[in-house]
């Protein structure tokens, strides 16, 4: 059984949230509440905070303990808060981030590149400790390159799994201090694969390095097979970028030359300058997702976006993408039904000319229909019973009632899905009480299955 020598040991660790088996739906749910909220003072904005995570539904019973607790955690790992120096709070650029784009994968791309140790989602004497310990370390940046070294030893892929990840690289203080490279851990690897070494998959000794493979792997920089991580080869020029780019948190760099004690108060002024670094915006690189190489497919659409009245093809505007499947299923669908003499009348709306909705088209009988697609890409198929209607598109949908119909698009990774949930009048249903909607900049709502109905996407050819 492996075991990491006394004098090296030193275990990292992180806030592990409640929901980290649900965290993609969550994550997003709690962006779109936090971004509705204006820049307040800190109480008032943590009061909101706790009203909107306790709108989500399985948290309608939950304790005020337990709301709380969310709350600390979303806000400390994930960075989705900003805390000024005059006593107010705001949702983070991240945050809001997630909320406009809807790219769930382009959000974890930005978390793992960001995420190191120390960082501010730890108490100020875990992060002294750290110090102390010399522990300046940036997990998902040192994983990938374990892995490209491990390639380039083997001539073949090659994997990592959760165990042996907690022990030979996040319990070892000589990798997290920067003693030993990733070369020399693939190599290590490789030798303790040779004499098939042993290790603990205890969940308590495991879960940390586990959760950040996890996160990888959503940021699709990973793929998994069985219990073992491997590189995305679809995702070769972001792995490069982050194995190349030497970006880390530069706050605490004082504190690791000081030879007199490290006070708290030290560390706790640096916190707001933390949040702010997490929530920079990465001007380099666009970490969007190419959804061609999400999903590990030919791209068989054309995506026509406008700039500057010119049209090219892109699959890196979520939006877009979603509309222009809307727009095929839209043909596609009279064509099954044998009315190509309407199919002319399927159109895309610019985005300049503000009708309130992304799409026109036409029933089998020739009655019109307005279409908002709203899209959201994802690691996993989640639930997507919640949408917001800016000013604009509420208005449209209020005046054209039984013609207008929102598409909720939802791409996965999982079983390479794409879903479509189709609600028709969307202010009937609030009327009816069948769905519930805050005026929060347009209409925030929330709904269930009962309110629409899931359609097989179809594709125009």
């Amino acid at each position: 059984m492996y075991k990491v020598p006394d004098e090296f040991f030193f275990r990292l660790h992180h806030v592990r949230p409640r929901f980290k088996n649900n965290v993609e739906e969550v994550l997003l749910f709690v962006c779109q509440q936090i971004s509705s909220i204006d820049e307040i003072p800190v109480s008032d904005f943590e009061a909101e905070l706790f009203s909107a995570i306790k709108k989500y539904p399985e948290n309608i019973d939950k304790a005020k303990a337990t709301i709380n607790n969310w709350r600390t955690e979303i806000s400390a790992l994930f960075g989705l808060v900003e805390y000024t120096d005059f006593g107010t709070a705001k949702p983070s650029y991240m945050a809001k981030k997630l909320a406009k784009e809807q790219d769930l994968v382009q959000f974890f791309k930005y978390f793992v590149f960001k995420f190191q140790y120390p960082g501010g989602f730890l108490r100020p004497d875990k992060i002294i400790d750290y110090i102390n310990n010399r522990i300046k370390f940036k997990p998902g940046k040192y994983i990938l390159e374990i892995l490209a070294e491990g390639e380039k030893l083997t001539g073949k892929r090659f994997p990592i799994n959760k165990s042996e990840l907690a022990h030979v690289v996040f319990n070892d203080k000589r990798v997290t201090n920067g003693t030993l490279s990733p070369k020399e851990i693939a190599e290590k690897l490789i030798l303790l694969r040779n004499r098939e070494t042993d290790f603990d998959w205890n969940g308590d000794v495991v879960r940390y390095a586990g959760d950040i493979l996890d996160y990888m792997e959503i940021a699709n920089l990973l793929v998994s097979h069985g219990n073992v991580f491997y590189l995305n080869k679809l995702e070769v020029s972001t792995i490069k970028y982050f194995i190349d780019t030497d970006d880390y948190f530069a706050g605490y760099d004082n504190l690791y030359e000081k030879t007199t004690e490290i006070t708290r108060d030290e560390v706790r002024c640096l916190e707001n300058e933390w949040f702010k670094y997490v929530n920079k915006e990465i001007d380099n690189i666009s970490f969007k997702t190419d959804i061609s190489l999400f999903l590990a497919i030919e791209q068989e659409i054309e995506v026509e976006v406008e700039n500057k009245n010119k049209t090219f093809r892109t699959t890196k505007d979520i939006g877009d993408f979603g509309e222009s499947l809307v727009y095929e299923h839209e043909k596609a669908y009279l064509r099954t039904n044998d009315r190509d003499d309407l199919i002319h009348l399927v159109k895309r709306i610019p985005t300049h000319q503000a009708q309130g909705y992304d799409i026109q088209s036409v029933e089998v009988n020739a009655i019109k229909k307005l279409i908002e697609v709203k899209t959201t890409i994802s690691n996993r198929a989640l639930q997507f019973y919640r949408v917001h209607l800016t000013p604009n598109e509420w208005n449209a949908a209020e005046t054209h009632g039984d013609n207008y119909f929102i598409y909720r698009v939802g791409i996965s990774k999982e079983n390479d899905s794409i879903g479509l949930f189709v609600i028709k009048n969307p202010v009937d249903l609030y009327k009816k009480s069948m769905a519930n909607m805050s005026p929060i900049g347009g209409a925030d709502m929330v709904f269930n299955s009962s309110c629409g109905s899931n359609v097989e996407m179809l594709k125009w050819s």
